[in-house]
C-alpha cells in the first residue's frame, strides 16, 4: 500500500501530496483550494498489459473487423447471433457468440447450437449460419495471406584464421615465383668477366696484329750492334721457349725481371677468367711496359681502355678491378 501519492485536483487543478499516515485504502480529503472532498485511492493497481490488436471474421470475399463490445456487422444473416468481443487482462482478447433465435440453422465447426448457446471462438473456428460461412482469425481462399519467402541458406564464414593463413600462403608463393624468376634473369658476376676479358682478348689480338704489320720492332742486337737476322732469331727462339713454360716458371722469371716473361705471364692472365687473374695480368704488362716491351705496351693500352669503357657503362666486375689497380 502506498504512504506518499501526489495527485492533482480535478475541480481547480492544483497539486498536492498526501500521505497515507493511517494505511487506508481509500482516504477522504478536501482540497485546501477549492474546499471539494475528494476520495483518494492508495491501493497499488496491477500494471495493465498493452492491449493486442483483434482478430477479425473472413468469408471468402470480405474480412469484417472486430471491435470491443457488441459488433453489429452488416451480414443478414448475423441477425441471428450475437458477436460479443471482451478485452483481457492480459492484453488479449476473446470473442464471445450467442445464438439469439431458431430462425436459421447456427454450427460452429459442424456442431450445431440452439437458441441461448454462447461459445468462445478460437483462431481457425468456422461458424456458419444459415448458408453464411465466416472464419475467425484465418483468411479466406482469397484473403490468403502472402507465404513468406523461403529463407536463403547463408553459408557460415570461414574463420579469419584459416582466411589469414591462406593469404599467407599465396604472398609467400608468389614471394617464391619472384625470387626465382630474378634469379633465373640476373647475370653473373663470372659471364660479365668473361664477357670482359674476353673483350680485351680480342682488343689485344686486333692491337698485336695491326701494330706487327705498321711499324716493326727493334731488337736488342740492333740497339747493341749487332746483326739484326741473327738478334731476331735469336728473340724469336727465346718467345718461343718461354711460350711452352707453365704459369709458375713464368711468374718466376718475371719476378727476377725478365720482360719476356711478364708480358707472357700477363697476357696469359688476362685471358683466363676471374677478376684476381685480370688484375695480376695488368700488374705484369705493366712491368713490361715500363721495361720498354712494346707489346706490352699496346695489351695495357687496349686492356685499360676497355675496362674503363665498361665501368662508364655500369659494369660493377670492370669499376671493381680499375678501383683495385689504382689500389695497387
Amino acid at each position: 500500500m502506498l504512504e506518499l501519492l501526489r495527485i492533482q485536483c480535478p475541480s481547480c487543478g492544483i497539486f498536492l501530496e498526501v500521505r497515507n499516515s493511517k494505511h487506508e485504502a481509500v482516504k477522504k480529503i478536501t482540497c485546501p483550494n477549492c474546499q471539494k472532498r475528494l476520495a483518494i485511492d492508495f491501493q497499488e493497481k496491477e500494471p495493465v498489459a498493452p492491449p493486442k490488436p483483434l482478430e477479425q471474421l473472413y468469408d471468402n470475399e470480405n474480412a469484417f473487423r472486430l471491435q470491443e463490445g457488441i459488433n453489429r456487422l452488416p451480414i443478414p444473416e448475423l441477425k441471428n447471433v450475437e458477436l460479443k468481443v471482451v478485452r483481457l487482462s492480459d492484453g488479449n482478447s476473446k470473442c464471445l457468440v450467442r445464438v439469439l433465435n431458431d430462425d436459421l440453422p447456427v454450427s460452429l465447426n459442424g456442431e450445431p447450437l440452439e437458441k441461448g448457446d454462447e461459445v468462445s471462438l478460437t483462431i481457425g473456428d468456422e461458424l456458419k449460419v444459415g448458408e453464411r460461412v465466416l472464419t475467425f482469425g484465418k483468411p479466406g481462399k482469397k484473403h490468403e495471406e502472402p507465404k513468406p519467402e523461403p529463407k536463403k541458406t547463408v553459408e557460415p564464414e570461414k574463420p579469419k584464421a584459416d582466411s589469414h593463413l591462406q593469404q599467407w600462403i599465396v604472398a609467400l608463393t608468389a614471394l617464391f615465383v619472384g625470387l626465382v624468376a630474378v634469379w633465373s634473369l640476373w647475370p653473373s658476376k663470372e659471364v660479365d668477366n668473361n664477357s670482359l676479358v674476353n673483350h680485351i682478348i680480342k682488343t689485344d689480338s686486333a692491337c698485336s696484329k695491326k701494330s706487327d704489320k705498321a711499324k716493326p720492332q727493334r731488337t736488342n742486337a740492333e740497339s747493341k750492334g749487332k746483326k739484326p737476322a741473327d738478334a731476331q732469331a735469336t728473340k724469336a727462339v727465346n718467345e718461343e721457349d718461354k711460350s711452352s713454360y707453365s704459369d709458375y716458371e713464368l711468374e718466376r722469371l718475371a719476378l727476377t725481371g725478365d720482360a719476356d716473361a711478364q708480358y707472357l705471364l700477363g697476357n696469359r692472365l688476362i685471358r683466363q677468367s676471374g677478376s684476381s687473374h685480370v688484375i695480376m695480368g695488368v700488374k705484369y704488362l705493366r712491368l713490361a711496359a715500363d721495361q720498354g716491351s712494346s707489346k706490352a705496351q699496346g695489351v695495357l693500352s687496349k686492356a685499360m681502355n676497355a675496362l674503363r669503357r665498361q665501368a662508364e657503362g655500369g659494369d660493377s666486375v670492370a669499376i671493381n678491378i680499375l678501383m683495385s689497380i689504382d689500389k695497387k
